[in-house]
């Protein structure tokens, strides 16, 4: 049997995002987490990968934007054409040393509580987990605990979260005893979907994004959740090939306005609306926080920078094992530059791959 974590339950505070200003010193002060210098021990992201996921340039509609380590390669395709007034050059490629160690402790042994009610017609409907009891469906079934709060934001043919998933949200799925048998073949090697720093990050804000999850722990959750990571519309995954047509892939089609816009607010890159390295914030933010960062379709936020987001795409690669595989994340991260928070940006990482700037975010279909 597979090993699996409880995790006491922690509700998700609401967050009025509309209320927040603009600043980014005054409306982030004490909801950003992180140093943005130091390893996974306690801190969100290496001192290495500051600033060099700031590209510029113009690149071809055909091109690619590649980006390596000594340890792992993220390689990067773009259509769009941006010139950046950085201070980063760009060749036609993109170093990218932002390979980060997980050193903390991903071990936690709270306990979880039964969240089971009575009606009052008798009947007694139980959505928690009871005994050895194993979640093999959706959020809202029997043992599967209650869905989280969560507001989706509708495209007609699929909608899409309005933020990153939070920690709090995520909190409430490891509650829950989440069975490996609705996941893909690809993630048979997984034990648990406990992040790693799982023990420090789960004491932070609840409704900062939660980070240092893999392609298979974005895709449990969005399962668990009722949805999937996003992929084409209509559901099935895409391949890594189709990545930058609104009419078929969930998350560009969202990020551009169904291919209206280069960035989700708009076409001119605007330093202050994410958080991207340009704002100078170095670290997470809560989700949803950034007025700014708003679009392709109002009440969707920081489809742009902030954390990456697992997106389905996966390579093909029968010589290689299914962790190292790669798969495509989107959006870039609070590290990135003004041509890697395009929506037309697209990173590949091993599937197995975790990063204090690496999320999730789901996709549903009607």
């Amino acid at each position: 049997m597979v090993s699996r974590l409880r995790l006491r339950f922690t509700s998700l505070a609401c967050l009025a995002i509309s209320s927040l200003p603009l600043a980014c010193s005054d409306r982030l002060a004490d909801g950003v987490s992180g140093s943005g210098v130091a390893d996974e021990s306690g801190t969100f992201a290496s001192a290495d990968e500051i600033g060099t996921e700031a590209e510029g340039g113009s690149t071809s509609m055909s091109g690619s934007e590649s980006a390596s380590t000594s340890a792992e390669t993220t390689s990067m395709s773009d259509t769009g054409s941006t010139s950046d007034t950085g201070s980063t050059s760009d060749t036609g490629s993109t170093s990218d040393t932002g390979s980060t160690s997980d050193t903390g402790s991903t071990s936690d042994t709270g306990s979880t509580s039964d969240t089971g009610s009575t009606s009052d017609t008798g009947s007694t409907s139980d959505t928690g987990t009871t005994g050895n009891e194993v979640c093999v469906g959706a959020c809202g079934t029997p043992g599967c605990g209650a869905c989280p709060d969560g507001e989706f934001i509708d495209f007609g043919d699929f909608s899409i979260g309005a933020t990153e998933v939070t920690i709090g949200q995520y909190t409430e799925f490891l509650a829950v005893d989440f069975g490996l048998e609705g996941l893909p073949d690809t993630c048979t090697w997984k034990a648990d979907f406990t992040p790693d720093s799982w023990g420090s990050q789960s004491q932070k804000n609840p409704d900062l994004p939660v980070t240092s999850v893999d392609w298979c722990d974005a895709s449990a959750y969005c399962t668990w959740a009722g949805g999937h990571i996003c992929g084409l519309v209509g559901g099935q995954a895409a391949a890594l090939a189709d990545f930058d047509n609104p009419n078929t892939n969930e998350w560009f089609a969202a990020c551009t306005d169904s291919g209206a816009q280069t960035y989700p607010y708009g076409n001119a890159y605007d330093p202050q609306a994410c958080n991207g390295v340009d704002a100078g914030l170095g670290a997470v933010a809560p989700a949803g926080s950034l007025a700014g960062c708003e679009g392709g379709q109002p009440g969707l936020f920081d489809l742009s920078g902030n954390v990456w987001e697992w997106e389905s795409g996966c390579a093909d690669s029968p010589m290689t094992d299914d962790e190292t595989e790669e798969c495509r994340y989107r959006g870039g991260s609070y590290f990135s530059g003004a041509s890697v928070l395009r929506c037309s940006i697209d990173a590949k990482r091993a599937r197995g791959y975790r990063n204090a700037n690496t999320g999730i975010r789901c996709c549903a279909t009607p």
